[in-house]
């Protein structure tokens, strides 16, 4: 991932800025860390039914988002794709957890 992209995304985890979601980019209160991530791009948010897409994405980053910020997998897979920063994000770890880990291992990503 590309490093100055990574610390403007470790910088809005650690902002108080954000409600902590799961299961969605953003569900029109909070936001999953990947749904962060396409804040900190400039993406919008646009509400289709009761869903918010990003650039029609739901769940996983759209594959611009990635382009853009070098990011080689859009759940944020790491360790040769055993775990993800999506699964991490559903799975209890906050955003700090996640700003700590991207900030150690960004090159991964």
């Amino acid at each position: 991932m590309n490093k100055n992209w990574a610390d403007r995304w470790v910088d809005a985890l650690r902002s108080g800025k954000y409600q902590q979601t799961t299961g969605t980019l953003h569900n029109g209160k909070g936001y999953c860390c990947l749904g962060v991530l396409c804040d900190v791009v400039g993406e919008e948010f646009v509400r289709v039914g009761t869903f918010y897409l990003c650039l029609g994405s739901k769940a996983t980053l759209p594959d611009s988002v990635c382009k853009m910020v070098d990011l080689k997998y859009d759940l944020g897979e790491y360790d040769w794709g055993q775990h993800s920063l999506a699964s991490d994000n559903d799975g209890g770890a906050t955003f700090e957890e996640i700003a700590n880990f991207i900030e150690k291992r960004w090159e991964e990503l």
